[in-house]
This record gives C-alpha cells, sequence and structure tokens, in this order.
C-alpha cells in the first residue's frame, strides 16, 4: 500500500470542499432565480385569468360552459364568436 501524505491529501479535500461550495452556491442563486420567474408567471397567470374572464363574464367551469353555449346561439360574426370561444376554452384549460 503506498504511503499517504497527510499533508497532500488534506490540501486535496479542502479543494474539493471549495469546488463543492462554489457549486452548491452556484445552484442555489440558479434555483432561487428559477423559483423567483416561477412565482412571477403564477401571478402574471392569475391577473391574465382574471382579466379574462372579467371580458367573458364567466370563471367557474359551469358558467364558462353556459357562457359557450349563449355564445354559439348568438347572431353575431363568426370572428367574434371564434374569439369569445377560444377565450372560454383557455380558461377552462387553465382552471385550477
Amino acid at each position: 500500500m503506498p504511503e499517504v501524505n497527510s499533508e497532500s491529501l488534506v490540501n486535496r479535500l479542502m479543494r474539493e470542499n471549495e469546488l463543492l461550495t462554489k457549486h452548491c452556491d452556484s445552484w442555489s442563486r440558479d434555483y432561487k432565480s428559477l423559483a423567483a420567474k416561477l412565482d412571477k408567471a403564477e401571478r402574471d397567470c392569475e391577473l391574465l385569468r382574471s382579466a379574462l374572464g372579467g371580458l367573458v363574464g364567466a370563471s367557474s367551469r359551469e358558467d364558462l360552459e353556459q357562457m359557450e353555449l349563449f355564445i354559439r346561439s348568438t347572431p353575431a360574426p363568426a370572428e367574434d364568436r371564434a374569439a369569445s370561444i377560444d377565450a372560454i376554452h383557455a380558461l377552462m384549460k387553465t382552471l385550477p
């Protein structure tokens, strides 16, 4: 078995510890940055859902289904009906 120089082993372990610490610090900063971006995206989504729900006039699944039936039976330009129905479907797909 080769002889181990305790001083070189300690130095090696200290360098490895320093590298791991830097890596963990970097990961932590990246995680915090991503978490902040996710929080903002969730708040933005809620804001948009609220605004779209206000425009459509409904936000629960039942109300949205009723609103879709109403829009489909309303005599309005096809383009307007399609936009309203798309908005309703977006709200239904993103229900919490």
